[in-house]
C-alpha cells in the first residue's frame, strides 16, 4: 500500500516507513498556503479509492507525472483558498460509506463523485475533517474536536475522544492525532511519533486493538502532525 506523505516529514520516519517496505511519495508545495501546512497533503489531494484521486489544479502535473501511471488524476475546479475555511476544500473525510467535511468548502469534483456514488454527507461546522479525525476503521474514529465528536456519533460512528494539546504543529498551538496518522497497510495504522507519550495513550490502544487493527509507530520523537498519511 504506496502512500503520500508531507514532503518535509521528519527523516526518521522516512527510514521508518523504507525500514518496512513501504513505498512513500511526497507532496508539492502550494506556496500561497500558510506555513507548514501548505505541503500537507489532506490540504491538496483526495483518494476517492485506492486508484483514483482528486487534486488541486496547481498541483495536478505534479501528480500526474509523479504518481503510478494506474492512479486516475482528476483535477479539482478550484484550488484550496488562502484563509479558512476556504482552504479546507480537500479536507475531507470518508468513514465507511459517510463523507464527513464542512460542505460548503467542499471541492466540487470530489462532491459530485461521491454524490454520485451515493454516499452519505455528513455536514460539519470543522473544515479540517480530516486531519482531525483518526480513521481506525470504517465505523471508528479518534478525534479531539468535540463538534465532530457529538456530530459523528448522532450518525452511529463509535467515536473516541481524546485530549488536545498532546501533537504538535509548528506554527499552531497544537495539532490533531488525524494529522500525524493513517493507514501503511490495511490493517496497520501508522502514527508519526511516539503514541505512548499521549496522555491518552492507554485509551487509543485499547480502542484500535478493540477494531482488530494494529499500530506501528514511525519514529520515537513527539506526535506531529504532517496532515495525515494519505493510502491508496
Amino acid at each position: 500500500m504506496p502512500v503520500i506523505v508531507d514532503k518535509f516529514i521528519d527523516k526518521s520516519i522516512l527510514s521508518t516507513l523504507e525500514e518496512n517496505d513501504i513505498t512513500y511519495y511526497k507532496t508539492a508545495s502550494l506556496d500561497y498556503l500558510y506555513k507548514p501546512v501548505n505541503t500537507h497533503p489532506d490540504m491538496q489531494i483526495h483518494f476517492v479509492d485506492d486508484s483514483t484521486a482528486v487534486v488541486a489544479p496547481d498541483v495536478f502535473e505534479y501528480y500526474k507525472n509523479l504518481l503510478p501511471a494506474g492512479i486516475m488524476i482528476l483535477k479539482g475546479k478550484k484550488n484550496p483558498g488562502r484563509t479558512y475555511p476556504e482552504d479546507t476544500a480537500y479536507n475531507v473525510a470518508k468513514v465507511g460509506k459517510r463523507i464527513i467535511g464542512r460542505h460548503a468548502s467542499l471541492e466540487v469534483v470530489i462532491k459530485e463523485i461521491y454524490t454520485q456514488k451515493g454516499y452519505d454527507f455528513v455536514d460539519v461546522k470543522q473544515g479540517y475533517a480530516k486531519c482531525n479525525l483518526c480513521i481506525v476503521d470504517e465505523n471508528s474514529v479518534i478525534t479531539e474536536d468535540e463538534g465532530l465528536c457529538n456530530a459523528l456519533t448522532k450518525t452511529g460512528i463509535d467515536v473516541l475522544k481524546i485530549q488536545a494539546g498532546a501533537v504538535m504543529l509548528p506554527g499552531f498551538k497544537n495539532g490533531f492525532l488525524g494529522g500525524a496518522s493513517g493507514f501503511v497497510s490495511k490493517n496497520k495504522l501508522a502514527f508519526c511519533g511516539n503514541l505512548e507519550n499521549h496522555p491518552d495513550s492507554d485509551k487509543i490502544f485499547d480502542f484500535v486493538k478493540s477494531k482488530n487493527v494494529d499500530i506501528i509507530q514511525l519514529s520515537s520523537t513527539k506526535l506531529c502532525d504532517y496532515g495525515s498519511i494519505l493510502n491508496f
